[in-house]
């Protein structure tokens, strides 16, 4: 009887464990590609590019607007997740009349970033 109740033990251990393991690995992979981040236009003028790369790249990464333009007072939900964990990111704005706006951006605790 002891040797079958240390395996039931052994089991349920092991079952407890693969559980605890499992929801941290889902929460992990979850968190780290529905990174969006709400984008608001307070500007007075349309953005009409939004590149976002990882912070301190030299490259500006892709246009991730997926609009013609995000008009002023209008906002948009962006996920800058692109395959490498981090939560970093540089959002580059530019405005109509080609000036431009950099925020830095932790993703992984700011859900809302406004561009003024």
């Amino acid at each position: 009887m002891n040797a079958f109740m240390s395996c039931a033990s052994l089991s349920k251990g092991f079952a407890a464990a693969f559980a605890v393991g499992v929801a941290i690995a889902s929460t992990n992979a979850h968190g780290m590609e529905d990174l969006r981040v709400q984008v608001v236009n307070h500007t007075g003028q349309s953005i009409v590019a939004l590149y976002v790369s990882h912070y301190n790249d030299p490259l500006p990464g892709p246009n991730r607007l997926n609009l013609n333009e995000l008009p002023a007072e209008w906002s948009v939900r962006i996920n800058p997740y692109d395959g490498i964990s981090g939560c970093w990111y540089d959002f580059l704005a530019v405005m109509e009349d080609r000036t431009m706006s950099l925020q830095e951006v932790n993703a992984c605790y700011i859900s809302r970033i406004v561009f003024e």
